[in-house]
């Protein structure tokens, strides 16, 4: 239909009342055309062209310096046409519209009231503008319907304009439309079905903002503060790092998608989940968090590559006891302070370097990692899960915290462990077989309290300061591995695993301490160096530190793999620059006939000094591999003692029997 006709038609409804008073006004309408501040009502409530005279009372189209009232009752549609100024619109019927037509254009200094304005027809490529001028109001319901951004749009006029409680700006569906300039908002923004609604750089000071149905919302450079994000289903949000959100309230689940950012100022409240960034994504998204905020609330770090990001802008940030942080990829960048629940239990990583932990759980499983280069974790939950993984350097550090499961310190990986660190679990060094330097360095004076496994080929317990203890609870088992530092032991060392019974300690000064608790294995395969367990110092060239051990408690030497030793065989099984003290009690595998008292055996041990070897032939009792005199006066040095070694025949007494014995095994040989 053109204009023309509709013009026409427009015409022919205008009650008939109307025109029989439309001559008798005519003097009185050119007077009020030309004063100032006149209220304009639409004439009757039928559909009409805003530029006929006729359809108004008193008989004047409204202008730059009026009020045009849309009141009356009964729904009715008035079209403007042609770029139109007005002073002020007051649509005061709520079945009251206003149309501006593609290619027309409605300038206003107020536009409020009850009734609905709609720009463009939602079919046209020509644009549909409100023209609002300087510190204009908009409080009224206003429908964007055009088939761009650019072809339905609410244009403010200088330097300020405001959208008020009233107001509600919204797009059908399939339409789309925009705000631009500046703009003060307390309204009610909609897009809930498909087409993008943008405002960008207003300035939301309340109000409600929605998206759901595919409908987009574009807040670029916006700012949203005392409002509501509303988060419908397949609703969909466009921002950037300048788009800054603070005490508002998020409702729904809110996703931020690849390739944009927000910003989160104080007070933000998160009633359902966040994710940044969409799964699967090689893209990034970023959420930036201005200082001094705290977050809470669900949030999910998504993508395959680059992954969600939360950055931290200033000098602290905080995690809250009620967030949660989760989710295939992503990183928490800055100074943060955490006391949130953050977990990764599936494939992806999560990076939290430098994060000061305070609380909460970190908990990783099913080939989940999370990166803690640099935390400091106090006071927290460590849930290592099955195939959890846990990357860490030097510089992280766990104390007064619980580590509940089996972790694992992942070969190459460096970890530091401060006062109150609690193992429910097995703690492991490094992977089988894997030479990689992997190393717990322990802090003075803390005891670890748990089975430990030097898996790998350079698993160390690194001990800084003066005192460090293995616990009544220790079980230490590995191929290899080194202590470092003064030790104190008072569990369980027993080199070797499932696959190899036997394995080699090392330790590097000053001291190792055997306590009367503690209890060494010694497991023997055979007579070469790399098939029975050892205990050696080492030391670099132009150390000065020398090697001390300290030896008690109890020693426990058997012969596995069907090994049956020689006569002659001698095993080091510990070697230090200083031998001081012997075990307190030993135990040998019987070893040359029927209770360890054939031609042969029993086995037994000798302490150098330097040493600590267990000898086969019974008769050798200065470890020489000869029968000489020598023999005979240690012998019979520590049957004077009351020295258990002496006791041959094995009945638990020194008696002339084991004389007899020991002159037996003189006379046999080795």
């Amino acid at each position: 239909m053109t204009r023309c006709s509709i013009a026409h038609a427009t015409r022919s409804r205008t009650p008939l009342a109307l025109l029989a008073v439309a001559g008798l006004g005519a003097v009185g309408a050119v007077a009020q055309s030309a004063s100032a501040q006149r209220t304009i009502e639409w004439a009757s409530p039928v559909d009409g062209d805003f530029a006929v005279a006729g359809n108004w009372l008193p008989m004047a189209v409204p202008g730059a310096n009026d009020t045009a009232l849309l009141g009356g009752v009964g729904p009715y549609l008035v079209t403007v046409w042609a770029p139109t100024p007005v002073g002020m619109v007051l649509l005061a019927s709520p079945q009251a519209s206003l149309l501006v037509r593609p290619g027309a254009s409605l300038t206003v200094g107020e536009l409020e009231g009850e009734g609905t304005l709609r720009l463009s027809d939602g079919t046209s490529t020509t644009p549909a503008e409100l023209l609002v001028e300087n510190r204009g109001t908009i409080d009224a319901e206003i429908f964007l319907g055009g088939t761009r951004l650019d072809r339905a749009r609410i244009v403010g006029l200088g330097s300020s304009h405001t959208l008020g409680r009233n107001a509600v700006v919204t797009a059908p569906d399939g339409a789309s439309g925009s705000i631009t300039g500046p703009w003060t908002s307390e309204a009610t923004i909609l897009k809930e079905g498909p087409g993008v609604l943008s405002v960008s750089g207003l300035e939301i000071v309340g109000g409600r903002l929605r998206s759901s149905g595919g409908g987009q919302i574009v807040l670029s450079n916006a700012t949203v503060t005392d409002a509501t994000i509303e988060v419908g289903p397949d609703a969909r949000f466009v921002t950037n790092q300048n788009t800054i959100v603070s005490d508002s309230t998020i409702v729904g689940q809110f996703m931020l998608r690849s390739g944009q950012d927000i910003t989160f100022g104080r007070g933000v409240v998160l009633q359902d989940s966040l994710t940044i960034n969409e799964p699967g994504s090689t893209g990034q998204a970023r959420l930036f968090v201005e200082d001094g905020v705290a977050l809470n609330g669900e949030i999910l770090l998504e993508g395959s590559t680059s992954g969600g990001e939360i950055i931290g802008l200033g000098d602290v940030h905080f995690l809250g006891p009620d967030a949660v942080v989760t989710g295939e990829r992503g990183a928490i960048v800055g100074p943060w302070i955490s006391e949130a629940d953050i977990f990764n239990d599936g494939p992806g990583g999560l990076s939290l370097s430098g994060l000061e932990v305070v609380g909460g759980t970190l908990r990783s499983s099913g080939g989940g990692r999370l990166d803690l280069a640099g935390a400091t974790i106090t006071n927290a939950t460590i849930q290592a899960g099955p195939g959890g993984l846990f990357r860490t350097t030097v510089t992280t550090s766990i104390s007064n915290s619980t580590i509940v499961g089996d972790f694992t310190l992942a070969s190459g990986q460096r970890l530091t462990f401060g006062r109150g660190v609690e193992l429910q679990g097995d703690l492991t060094l490094g992977a089988p077989r894997v030479a990689a330097q992997t190393q717990l360095y322990v802090e003075n004076r803390v005891t670890l309290n748990a089975p430990i496994r030097l898996a790998g080929l350079e698993g160390e317990l690194v001990g800084l300061g003066n005192r460090h203890t293995l616990g009544p609870d220790v079980v230490l088992t590995g191929t290899s591995g080194k202590l470092t530092g003064p030790w104190t032991s008072e569990g369980v060392i027993s080199m070797g695993d499932a696959t190899n019974p036997v394995g080699v300690l090392e330790f590097s000064g000053p001291i190792v301490e055997l306590t009367p608790s503690s209890r060494t294995v010694i497991d023997i395969a055979g007579p070469a160096d790399d098939q029975f367990d050892r205990f050696e110092a080492v030391s670099f060239p132009g150390d000065p530190i020398i090697a001390v051990i300290e030896l008690d408690g109890a020693l426990h030497v058997e012969f596995v793999d069907g090994y049956t030793p020689d006569p002659r065989d001698r095993f080091e099984i510990v070697r230090a620059t200083v031998v001081d003290g012997t075990f307190a009690s030993t135990t040998i595998e019987p070893v040359g006939g029927a209770g360890g008292v054939g031609a042969v055996g029993p086995a037994h041990i000798v302490y150098t000094g330097e040493t600590v070897l267990v000898v086969v032939c019974a008769a050798d009792r200065d470890a020489d591999g000869e029968l000489t005199i020598f023999d005979f006066l240690v012998f019979q040095n520590q049957f004077d003692d009351g020295d258990p070694r002496a006791d041959l025949d094995g009945d638990g007494s020194l008696t002339l029997f084991d004389f007899l014995a020991f002159q037996n095994r003189f006379d046999a040989g080795c």
